[in-house]
């Protein structure tokens, strides 16, 4: 029972991280509705973005090297919605 118990907490934690990490990964999906709804990347930081690239990739390669589901799928959503805000960017800087 204690082994069950342990595996079912378990699963439960890294459902919750998973979708925790996701939730903490839509502040770029924001930035980029914003950018492509007022066609206007005005104010947003360049230099902002490709630090937060360098970041989730970073994340990404860390979480894949050490098995950590979490980290590395909430930061490959990440990495898309960085993608996005710079492609954004550049449409209508």
């Amino acid at each position: 029972m204690h082994t069950i118990l342990n595996v079912l907490k378990k699963d439960w934690f890294e459902k919750t991280t998973i979708f925790i990490g996701i939730l903490g990964q839509t502040c770029p999906y924001i930035q980029a509705y914003k950018i492509f709804s007022l066609k206007s990347a005005y104010a947003v930081s360049l230099l902002s973005q490709l630090i937060a690239l360098l970041s989730v990739t970073c994340w990404i390669l860390y979480g894949y090297s050490r098995n950590v589901r979490p980290i590395t799928i909430s930061n490959v959503v990440g990495v898309f919605g960085v993608l996005l805000v710079l492609l954004g960017m550049w449409i209508y800087s």
